[in-house]
């Protein structure tokens, strides 16, 4: 690479693929193991997610960043909650239900609760918008993100692992490894002296103000 320093944002990405016939935070409030995380809870069967959409600020000096992550879904039974992944280190400045702000929710652990005004029906399809800002407490290798300097280039990096369950360290997610979202699109914005990197193709670079760059990256396989 022609540049000095490198930010790397590799995503994997995931959700859920089975409802219940009636979904409710009140019948089902318990958690399972088995090709889920082991947070997971069975109210996350209730919706088929199909398109992640990120756009993270990022450098390379910390774990920090600021994200919006849009999560859009089939709801596969009638839902009184909308259950998803997202560790307790991020804070939540505002989540919106089909571009209605919704006050009606709560983060607990490692899980964010949506309750909305009217029960979803099964079918239909909906978006949730999550605006949110924070860092990783673990700057381990397996913390889900990480700000290192790297022991080849001895540039400062910062990445992401989230496999298996680590996803939930630095976006909203659904994390169900039997199900794939359709497709992924990803936006980095960094200082403009930075490169980013992350899965699919990269379709776009833009100047943006403040001297940052954003990197645009999208995928159109199933993934997981």
């Amino acid at each position: 690479m022609t540049r000095g320093r490198l930010i790397l944002i590799l995503t994997i990405v995931t959700s859920a693929l089975r409802g219940q016939e009636y979904c409710s935070h009140s019948v089902h409030s318990s958690t399972v193991n088995s090709s889920v995380s082991p947070g997971y809870s069975v109210l996350q069967n209730c919706y088929d997610v199909k398109y992640y959409d990120l756009k993270l600020e990022v450098t390379d000096t910390s774990t920090f960043l600021k994200g919006e992550t849009e999560i859009s879904f089939e709801s596969l039974a009638l839902m009184d909650s909308v259950v998803f992944e997202l560790t307790e280190s991020m804070t939540i400045d505002s989540i919106f239900l089909d571009n209605k702000a919704v006050s009606g929710y709560s983060h607990n652990g490692e899980l964010v609760f949506i309750h909305p005004e009217e029960s979803l029906i099964p079918g239909s399809r909906h978006r949730v918008k999550v605006f949110y800002q924070g860092g990783q407490t673990n700057n381990g290798f397996f913390s889900g993100l990480t700000n290192r300097i790297d022991n080849t280039y001895k540039k400062a990096v910062t990445y992401t692992l989230s496999e298996p369950f680590q996803a939930s360290g630095w976006f909203p997610v659904k994390q169900n490894l039997e199900d794939k979202a359709d497709s992924v699109r990803i936006r980095i914005i960094t200082p403009d002296s930075l490169l980013a990197g992350s899965n699919g193709l990269l379709t776009s670079v833009q100047n943006i103000e403040g001297g940052k760059k954003m990197f645009t990256w999208e995928s159109r396989y199933p993934i997981a």
